[in-house]
């Protein structure tokens, strides 16, 4: 029978014993011999204390104690290094008699090493996790970025404070709202496409965005990045993604880009009118509204560019064209140029649009544009003031002083153009005049000279009789004073331009200067029969001045009244004291001046007809001498005309002494 027993017991991979009430070994298998080193044979009829270390039965003792008093008992302990370090599972278990006597107990004894060490090595993952959980935790706190993470599915499973500070979105309203809740509208279909791309390919999803800032609803260029987490057969566990403010960055880059397309677009042509709403319909793209461009004239403010992003409501701001505020220095635009200062402006009313409106079609015009927001920046360029860019928002979007550095760079840039085109057209204008110029000046100094060879000509062949040999001289005589004056004043445009021009100052009285151009001009006045009309104040002073030069100013007044003025017209001159100004006024009923041309009387080489066929002579420099030496003498000169064939009117105004 108890062979039996050992075999059985020698078949279970576990220590199996049977000791008696005298704690004597009854069974023993081989396992003990495998697990601790002992002869199972060897241990029959010995009790514990002989076979097994003191240790060993002190740790046993109390359950032995137990199991004989007929109470199963389970408990752990680890074997000592001596018998292998084994962690064991024991349950000692009664033999009760049919007398109800304990006869004796089986011991089994389970090998739980191995599940030990899975279990320490479960521990030490999960104190692990828990740690790296903390850690990242921490890491996604303090990094500036806002952190979320996504499980396997693609549902969001945590955002840091950071996250939830700038959206305002909590994790539940973050997993409510999805994208839409925090992204620009223009970037949602685009990153949730995106996202879904990345999803199903199982790699990083990369996009740049506008992210919505929960504090005042401004929208921020974003970098998203999201990682998949993976195990080592390849399969997605969860993402861990980030957004990292670039907006600073990226509008840098991007304002770099627009001002190099500018730049090219402005070097590409001197016309204004081509340039200027190329640069506008840019800007009106770049922030999604309307572009105005007006560039500052003698006139005032003229509109050079309207441009709308959106085509439909491109007629709205081809009708304000006839709205532009010209000269009105209350409108904003002038504010702008009058203290040299950008604005931004985020909350347009409509009360703030009619009253700067000019009429109620302007304010209804204004109103259809949906204007929400401005920002105005003077286009500046060495110190001066070419005219203003004026960007509209129509999404209400807020403009932020971001916006502005772009504007008053391009600002600047179209300044610099505008002045180039101005030199340019101003270059242009002078080689035409100068061309002009010195076809009259050929004409001027050739026609003289014909008159003079012809009546030499006549005067060699001794053909005339004394009368005509005096007409010949007296003919000769004046076509040699007229081209004098041509050579002098010649001479004068010289000194002008190099500076040379120098006075020979004296008192003079004005009053005798007057009266010596008069009685220069009365032969000329008498041939045509102009009525001559002279009015002198009797308390008019004297000037400090070179009096050859200033009867030169009144003789080419005269001149020109003579020369303009019909026959059987009217010449006045007057000389008056105004405070501590002497006035000579030269007045005429003669052809007058157009109001384009007005503002050229006294530029050098322009005239009202510049051909060589006009009916009148001169090289159309006599005002502009009259012009300098009027200043050079401190004084100013000054031209009026109610239009063609109205007369005109110069005022000489010097310093009284």
């Amino acid at each position: 029978m108890l062979a039996t027993i050992q075999s059985i017991t020698d078949s279970i991979p576990a220590l199996v014993a049977y000791v008696g009430r005298d704690r004597r070994y009854v069974v023993a298998n081989r396992v003990h011999n495998e697990w601790l080193g002992l002869d199972a044979a060897a241990m029959i009829g010995r009790t514990l204390d002989e076979v097994l270390s003191a240790e060993v039965t002190r740790a046993i003792a109390p359950h032995v104690a137990t199991v004989l008093a007929g109470q199963a008992v389970t408990f752990e302990m680890r074997f000592s290094e001596e018998y292998g370090g084994r962690d064991v599972q024991v349950r000692y278990v009664p033999d009760i008699g049919d007398d109800g006597q304990v006869r004796g107990f089986v011991a089994l004894a389970t090998d739980l090493t191995d599940r030990k060490k899975l279990e320490s090595d479960l521990r030490d993952q999960v104190t692990t996790s828990q740690d790296a959980s903390r850690q990242y935790q921490f890491l996604a706190e303090i990094i500036p970025q806002l952190v979320w993470t996504n499980d396997a599915t693609g549902a969001l499973d945590y955002v840091n404070e950071r996250w939830t500070t700038y959206t305002g979105f909590t994790l539940d309203q973050s997993r409510a709202w999805g994208w839409q809740g925090i992204l620009h509208p223009d970037d949602v279909i685009r990153t949730r496409n995106m996202w879904t791309r990345a999803m199903l390919r199982g790699d990083l999803f990369e996009v740049t965005a506008r992210v919505r800032r929960a504090s005042d609803g401004v929208y921020r260029w974003f970098l998203g990045r999201a990682h998949p987490l993976k195990d080592v057969g390849g399969r997605v566990l969860g993402w861990f993604g980030t957004c990292t403010d670039i907006h600073d960055q990226k509008t840098h880059e991007d304002n770099e880009r627009l001002l190099s397309e500018a730049s090219r677009v402005l070097a590409s042509s001197f016309d204004l009118s081509s340039t200027l709403p190329t640069i506008a319909s840019m800007l009106a793209s770049w922030f999604q509204g309307y572009c105005i461009i007006d560039v500052l004239e003698d006139t005032g403010l003229e509109r050079a560019a309207a441009i709308h992003v959106d085509p439909a409501r491109q007629p709205l701001l081809d009708e304000m064209r006839a709205f532009a505020p010209k000269d009105d220095h209350s409108s904003p635009l002038w504010r702008v140029i009058d203290t040299r200062t950008a604005e931004i402006c985020n909350d347009v009313i409509d009360q703030a649009l009619a009253a700067t409106a000019t009429s109620s079609s302007h304010h209804n015009a204004r109103r259809a544009t949906g204007t929400t927001g401005y920002i105005i920046a003077p286009m500046i360029a060495g110190g001066r003031v070419a005219g203003t860019i004026m960007i509209g928002a129509v999404n209400g979007d807020p403009f932020e002083a971001a916006h502005l550095r772009p504007v008053q760079e391009l600002g600047y840039r179209c300044a610099i153009a505008i002045g180039n085109a101005h030199a340019y057209r101003d270059a242009h204008e002078a080689n035409r005049l100068k061309d002009e110029f010195l076809a009259v000046v050929s004409h001027e100094l050739r026609t003289p000279l014909n008159a003079m060879r012809g009546w030499l000509s006549l005067l060699r062949g001794s053909r005339l009789a004394e009368p005509e040999r005096l007409r010949a001289m007296e003919v000769i005589d004046r076509n040699i004073t007229a081209q004098t004056q041509l050579v002098e004043d010649l001479l004068d445009i010289s000194r002008m331009v190099t500076g040379s021009m120098r006075l020979h100052v004296e008192r003079v009285e004005l009053a005798d200067v007057v009266h010596g151009a008069i009685e220069s001009i009365g032969p000329a006045a008498a041939a045509k029969r102009l009525h001559l009309e002279t009015r002198f104040d009797a308390v008019s002073g004297a000037v400090n001045g070179d009096p050859a030069r200033l009867q030169q100013i009144v003789w080419n007044l005269l001149s020109n009244a003579v020369k303009f003025t019909p026959a059987g017209g009217h010449i006045a001159v007057a000389l008056v004291q105004r405070d501590a100004q002497v006035e000579v006024t030269v007045s005429d009923t003669g052809q007058g001046i157009s109001a384009d041309f007005l503002p050229h009387v006294f530029e050098r080489f322009r005239q009202g007809d510049s051909t060589t066929t006009r009916p009148v002579g001169g090289l159309g420099i006599g005002l502009a001498i009259v012009r300098h030496l009027a200043e050079l003498h401190g004084g100013t000169v000054t031209a009026s005309s109610d239009g063609e064939g109205r007369g005109a009117t110069f005022v000489l105004s010097l310093p009284a002494r």
